[in-house]
């Protein structure tokens, strides 16, 4: 009787594919407006998943397509071109988590979605947080976009970032991750790729209709409760989606069972710092599974609005804030002072700092967006202009002291994209030209918490404390040209120019003026980027590509003017002659369908990272050590002086079994090294995470109940293998290394009816306890969560 249903429904529905995200989509890729109808071929090449109200309708469709008929080359994706193109004619590697994979993974934050729903490598400093790898590189090598908007602002570092906690993983429609070099799209820092977040947008329906929408989610390891209220209203011409979230995390709990790959404890949390009227004070942790300091909330709030202002032209009003409360930086908190004698055993009972927290992290963003078809001798134009404010801090006070040291980063960014699509014959071209125009105002003070009457220091900003100004504009185009029944080509080009500058003021923690040097730095960067691709389709069930891209990260203020890590015996001085950070990356790929629905895709690349930033000696003033803060210190500064090369791999396989069963697995695996410009050997390169897979046996009956047992797994990376003068945090690991750890998961949802969904999962089954690679806090234990939705 299955085979008979799926025959009939392939009779139905054959000729057209659901591309689960981007509304309909005919055997083309393109979205589908209409049969028959030339003229509206590409009556929205910007079509988003709520482009047509399908949800409801073709609930049952989709999940049988989810997990019987799918065609991951006829899937429709926007990352490649930031305009919607089947993956068929995509050299790029790209993921797609959709809506109800998002949902279904019960996770309260966006990279804990990525973690769990793909082999992606997430590293975590605190519970609130994840900085996401992408091919060994991360931080601002990685580029985050939320609906088309480039998150990624002039004070991103290279070590690890947390902003991708700001989105709210309860309004995805999906999540895109393009890997690879990606800067013809973007532009700076989408080295690694890109992880593209697009939120739900609401549709117009023939007739007026109001829904509301609630779900409550609760998690045990850390006590959390998650709250999510939806309106929706619509019409023929008007359409409005209001959501609002809040999330309570409490202290995380980590796993109680030693994992069996290591062999003892690690990461218990035995003491703590109590702060009285009197002052601090360690005590001793009665439960050190439980990770005390780790807990803090969050809000979230989404307002979207599409109306049409005539025929073929529509408009989108995006409004989104986001704000937490303070957020404890957990690792930090764990940080020991050295010991008083050299023969002394290590002690946790110094710990180093009392305080050591973000502040409340706010990100607000509005943006309005204009779609038109057939104009100016396009097939479709997109233009969206965008205002961003950005709020961070950093607040530290170290064991014993008085003053609690309050650093503030308010970042404004303000910004244009255009996008153009025309198609004729077997060529399709897409061009466009953005521009942003992005400061940062750095303040920083000094309080005595024990004393409220007395002065408030001037203490140093982390940056310039005067004015820190970055500004880009760039013109790209892609070319794709299909040569003949099997043969695509596809090219593309970005050419730009960014400049930065930026304002010593006197409340600088390093005073340049003393030093000789200028208290402003001014630099201008031309940047290029380009690929190419050639893509083989021995049948509509098979693709291979070839292709070879680069990309380009532009220096920010966070690299040019980086002085804020200097401290008594290392001086940090400003270098105005740094050059863009460039990748250049050759990749093979390939996608195969097979009878009866299964399918394989692998990637294999090859990476060549040029004039990578490092810190390195070099002279002042003719000399290469100066007396700074009383010490005699070494001078140093940002240097183009490192090459490296990252090689990897990744394969993701479906295998569909009898009793509607399916079998879903993928793995990734890196490799790099990194040499020195001074030094003649390899080392090793940071960000470079162990093996991670993903093995999943999922139980789809009917749309209506789906099950998922799966595990996680990451092998070992040993000690010897962590780049111990960068980012892989050796000293937050065991002294072997991260030993190989596996999790065992598993997830339920159950659509009652149209109205009520029902859903369950438990997670680190095993209560095994591990820390992800290069992660200063341990990741959670035994946790079972549910949540309950209802619509009305």
């Amino acid at each position: 009787m299955r085979n008979l249903r799926n025959f009939l429904l392939y009779i139905l529905f054959g000729f057209t594919t659901l591309s689960y995200g981007q509304g309909l989509a005919d055997t083309t890729g393109q979205p589908n407006i209409g049969k028959g109808d030339e003229k509206n071929k590409t009556s929205d090449v910007f079509a988003t998943s709520q482009a047509i109200e399908t949800k409801n309708q073709l609930r049952n469709l989709r999940a049988l397509i989810d997990s019987n008929f799918f065609n991951p080359l006829e899937e429709v994706v926007v990352s490649a071109y930031r305009t919607a193109e089947s993956k068929r004619n995509i050299t790029q590697e790209i993921t797609v988590i959709r809506s109800r994979g998002i949902q279904n993974s019960m996770q309260g934050t966006t990279v804990d979605v990525l973690s769990n729903q793909n082999s992606i490598a997430v590293q975590k400093s605190q519970q609130g947080g994840g900085s996401i790898i992408l091919r060994g590189m991360e931080a601002n090598r990685v580029l985050l976009v939320i609906d088309g908007i480039r998150m990624n602002n002039l004070i991103y570092r290279s070590g690890h970032l947390q902003n991708a906690i700001t989105v709210d993983p309860h309004v995805l429609d999906r999540i895109e991750v393009s890997f690879g070099p990606t800067s013809n799209a973007y532009g700076s820092d989408a080295l690694g790729g890109v992880v593209h977040f697009i939120t739900e947008t609401p549709s117009f329906t023939q007739r007026k209709q109001y829904n509301w929408q609630e779900k409550v989610q609760y998690s045990s390891a850390n006590n959390s409760w998650i709250n999510n209220v939806k309106f929706r209203f619509s019409n023929k011409n008007f359409a409005s989606l209001t959501s609002f979230t809040s999330s309570v995390y409490d202290d995380l709990k980590s796993g109680k069972r030693i994992n069996p790959f290591y062999g003892e404890s690690h990461g218990d949390r035995n003491y703590y710092v109590r702060v009285g009227l009197s002052g601090d004070t360690i005590m001793s942790n009665k439960n050190p599974h439980l990770q005390l300091g780790s807990g803090y909330s969050q809000i979230d709030l989404l307002q979207k609005i599409v109306f049409k202002s005539k025929k073929n032209r529509t408009s989108t009003i995006n409004i989104q804030f986001s704000n937490s409360s303070d957020i404890p930086r957990y690792d930090r908190l764990t940080d020991l002072n050295p010991a008083t004698n050299p023969g002394q055993d290590p002690n946790p009972r110094r710990l180093k700092f009392s305080s050591w927290y973000y502040g409340p992290q706010k990100r607000f963003l509005t943006s309005y967006q204009w779609k038109a078809r057939k104009i100016f001798g396009f097939d479709g134009v997109n233009v969206s202009v965008y205002h961003q404010n950005v709020e961070e801090s950093r607040m530290t006070r170290k064991f014993g002291s008085e003053i609690l040291k309050s650093r503030v980063e308010q970042v404004y960014v303000s910004g244009f994209n255009s996008d153009a699509i025309k198609r004729w014959g077997n060529n399709t071209l897409r061009a466009g030209f953005d521009g942003s125009y992005q400061q940062v105002f750095s303040t920083a003070t000094g309080e005595n918490i024990f004393d409220p009457n007395a002065p408030v220091l001037p203490i140093s900003t982390r940056y310039p404390g005067g004015q820190n100004v970055m500004s880009s504009l760039a013109l790209f185009a892609t070319h794709v040209n299909k040569i003949s029944n099997q043969f695509k080509i596809s090219e593309g080009f970005r050419v730009g120019l960014t400049s930065l500058f930026s304002q010593f003021s006197e409340t600088t923690y390093v005073p340049l003026s003393s030093f000789g040097l200028r208290n402003t730095i001014y630099q201008r960067s031309p940047v290029a980027s380009g690929s190419i691709g050639i893509i083989y389709e021995k049948s509509k069930f098979s693709k291979h590509s070839v292709s070879f891209s680069t990309a380009y990260r532009v220096p920010n203020v966070d690299d040019l003017a980086k002085v804020f890590d200097s401290r008594p015996g290392q001086l940090i001085i400003p270098n105005p002659n740094l050059r863009p950070e460039q990748a250049f990356t050759a990749e093979i790929g390939n996608i195969q369908l097979f009878k009866g629905g299964h399918n394989l895709e692998w990637n294999v690349y090859s990476t060549s990272l040029r004039d990578a930033l490092v810190v390195l000696p070099t002279q002042l003033n003719g000399a290469d050590s100066v007396i700074f803060d009383g010490d005699l210190s070494a001078v140093l500064s940002q240097s183009n002086a490192r090459n490296a090369r990252i090689m990897g791999y990744s394969i993701k396989s479906l295998i569909n079994l009898p009793y509607y069963l399916s079998l879903k697995s993928q793995i990734q695996g890196v490799l790099g090294r990194m040499r020195i410009e001074s030094q003649s050997i390899m080392t090793h390169l940071d960000h470079i995470p162990p093996v991670v897979a993903r093995v999943g046996l999922q139980y789809n009956p009917s749309s209506d109940f789906s099950a998922d047992l799966f595990l996680i797994s990451n092998s070992e990376k040993s000690i010897d293998s962590y780049c111990l003068n960068g980012e892989d945090n050796a000293h937050y690991a065991t002294p072997m290394g991260t030993p190989k750890w596996v999790t065992w998961n598993f997830a339920m949802s159950y659509h009652a009816s149209r109205k009520w969904i029902f859903q369950f999962g438990a997670y680190n089954i095993l209560d095994t306890q591990y820390r992800t690679f290069a992660s200063g806090i341990n990741a959670p234990g035994r946790n079972i969560t549910a949540s309950i939705k209802n619509s009305f």
